[in-house]
């Protein structure tokens, strides 16, 4: 679609400061994409994909909310406001970020939509935030994550909180918390446990491999940590197993990972966690 684009313009390709909306159609829905210098150009090629089937699958009640942490540019909420009018909370630091989905939101007339300024983690401070690019979905406040991936000239500074310490959504209920932070979702966990063992949503969750060997130890230790967390809390961890549409969920004792590689399997690094008393645990594990 971006290379048709830049055909109908008579150009080459797409500057990556250009600005324009789009219309498209997903999931049965009439949507409009801005592309503000460049940001939400990946939201042109948005897909039916396993998480837009894992939402349907899910099937939300009208009181259930989604907290959707590391939405970047939101292409997840895309996929679920075409699904739902149910409420959607996610928290963005990085400011352009959020500048872009704000825009996402009022052109599209999503409701319910409530959009936070902070990152999540275990402790309540400003941290240095890595990022290559204005809307680098690999951005990340873990320094030892990618030995020598960021300079420490790209570094900014954002305010990290604890969820449990936020007077928000304190009478609502969490359907699906979402995590997707490249190496701090323990931290967030952490900093949340008082609203899992509350409210016990089902939690989908990247871990991602190890970015080399520097980092095994580490990468695998924190993984080990989730995964203990987790358990404790009474959650019984799933591998997501997909083609990148169809999808199904592999039940895992321990998670093992391997090193980072750009022809690594599409279902690497995500991991379903739902709580054993779960009325939708037959979904997952039948």
């Amino acid at each position: 679609m971006i290379k048709n684009l830049a055909k109908v313009l008579n150009i080459k390709r797409l500057p990556q400061n250009i600005n324009f909306t789009y219309s498209i159609k997903f999931n049965g829905k009439r949507l409009t994409i801005p592309v503000i210098y460049g940001l939400g150009l990946s939201n042109l090629t948005i897909r039916k994909d396993w998480i837009l089937n894992l939402f349907k699958m899910m099937n939300f009640s009208e009181e259930e909310v989604l907290l959707d942490v590391g939405v970047n540019v939101g292409q997840s909420l895309v996929a679920f406001k075409s699904c739902y009018n149910n409420n959607y909370y996610s928290f963005v630091p990085n400011a352009n970020c959020l500048y872009y989905l704000k825009h996402l939101v009022k052109r599209n007339n999503f409701n319910n939509v409530k959009i936070i300024p902070i990152r999540l983690s275990n402790e309540n401070r400003l941290v240095k935030f890595y990022s290559k690019t204005d809307s680098d979905s690999a951005a990340t406040i873990v320094e030892n994550l990618k030995p020598n991936f960021y300079l420490e000239d790209s570094a900014s500074y954002i305010l990290v909180l604890r969820f449990d310490d936020l007077n928000v959504l304190n009478e609502k209920f969490i359907g699906l918390l979402k995590i997707d932070l490249e190496g701090l979702e323990l931290e967030v966990l952490q900093g949340m446990k008082n609203m899992l063992e509350l409210n016990k949503p089902i939690i989908l969750c990247e871990i991602l491999d190890c970015h080399d060997k520097s980092s095994a130890g580490n990468t695998q230790k924190r993984a080990n940590q989730v995964m203990n967390l987790l358990k404790k809390l009474d959650y019984v961890v799933f591998k997501v197993v997909t083609d990148g549409v169809k999808v199904r969920f592999e039940k895992n004792q321990i998670i093992t990972l391997k090193q980072w590689s750009a022809s690594g399997s599409i279902n690497s690094s995500d991991y379903l966690f739902v709580h054993s008393r779960s009325a939708r645990m037959p979904i997952f594990n039948p």
